[in-house]
């Protein structure tokens, strides 16, 4: 047999506790209990009862805030007396919140209670509510977990403790005393305003097979490569970003020069063989091992030790520059190449390296090394 009951909510109070014994640290989480009275037709009901609770923003219609995340639960009526734990998931901001409480005593549907019921703080919320500013330190126990830490602090934090410890990339950190970066002192640190003391073995640079560049306004102006072989010979790659040594070529030197945009098409020098220079001008190349392009414009250094001194713009149909370049003497050109003997106006003006000048009617061998 079904009893209909009416089950008029006469009396409901609301209370929080917490207990925290000494030395114990316990996380606060958000549930609490509710105790509340239910007569049934007029007289405290005895008996169990099942109860669904929802929390509003409104004490008639308005929105629901949350239900409770234990669900329906079922507990013990005493002499109409009920303790209902309930746990809302901290949605309490400071808004207004009301309670409605849906019951059934068995099988069949809820009956809602009403009206809604006004959830008010206890003494100790309301002072944990005013609190602001500095907390003594007394007052303070435990650990708090990651999930209860977070925002943006905008006062002062002070970390004494030479256990704490920091993780991240470090990108929003300002302000930092370089002198305790990693325990490393200021006279390990390179400063903008210059260091003074640097002793013996301490450097700027790498300590791996990795190049090293140096750059103003974003551009690179200097670039140090340890080359491919570990022989002692790194490149000095100087001048305009352009400017490149070939791969696998080591000992090299441009010294500067070059551009990416030279009346619209770059001109950058280069270096392709071990050990070749290019001092500056634009648009050279040393190809030649031990070759040297001192400057000028357009110029190639493709012999053997071969050495161009300057000039440029290959006023002479004859073009190839080899081991020496060109030579303006008796108003045509003459050719310096690595050996080779050339006769001009009864003089030899050909050397470089091992060639030979006709000079006042005898020969005279120029090396690289001066005259003998």
């Amino acid at each position: 047999m079904k009893t209909q009951t009416t089950l008029p909510l006469l009396s409901l109070a609301l209370g929080i506790t917490l207990t925290l014994p000494t030395g114990t640290t316990l996380a606060q989480g958000t549930a609490f209990t509710y105790q509340g009275r239910l007569d049934s037709g007029g007289t405290p009901f005895n008996g169990s009862a099942e109860f669904q609770a929802t929390l509003w923003d409104a004490a008639t219609g308005g929105t629901q805030v949350a239900a409770n995340k234990l669900g329906a639960v079922v507990v013990g009526v005493t002499n109409g007396l009920f303790t209902l734990p309930l746990d809302f998931d901290g949605k309490f901001t400071g808004a207004d919140r009301w309670l409605q409480l849906e019951v059934r005593t068995s099988i069949g549907p809820f009956t809602t209670l009403n009206p809604r019921q006004a959830l008010t703080p206890t003494p100790y919320a309301l002072t944990a509510k005013e609190i602001s500013g500095l907390l003594p330190t007394s007052q303070l126990s435990g650990t708090l977990s990651s999930a209860q830490l977070g925002g943006t602090y905008s006062g002062a934090v002070t970390f004494n403790n030479a256990g704490n410890t920091f993780k991240g990339d470090g990108s929003g950190l300002k302000g930092v005393n370089a002198t305790t970066v990693g325990g490393v002192s200021a006279t390990n640190l390179w400063k903008l305003s210059g260091n003074s003391g640097v002793g013996s073995g301490q450097f700027l640079g790498t300590t791996d097979n990795r190049p090293l560049e140096l750059r103003v306004n974003g551009l690179r102006a200097l670039r140090l490569e340890p080359g491919p072989l570990t022989n002692g010979a790194p490149n000095v790659i100087a001048g305009s970003p352009a400017n490149y040594v070939s791969n696998h070529v080591v000992g090299a030197t441009i010294a500067g020069g070059g551009t990416t945009n030279y009346y619209g098409s770059p001109t950058p020098n280069i270096v392709t063989a071990n050990y070749g220079t290019v001092g500056g001008g634009g648009d050279n190349t040393a190809s030649g091992t031990v070759s040297t392009v001192a400057g000028g414009w357009d110029n190639t250094a493709s012999g053997l030790t071969s050495t161009v001194a300057g000039g440029g713009g290959k006023p002479c149909p004859r073009r190839g520059f080899d081991g020496g370049g060109w030579l303006w003497q008796h108003r045509q050109w003459c050719e310096f190449n690595g050996g080779r003997r050339e006769q001009q106006h009864r003089q030899l003006l050909s050397f470089n390296g091992g060639g030979w000048l006709w000079q006042h009617r005898q020969w005279r061998d120029f090396d690289g090394w001066g005259w003998r």
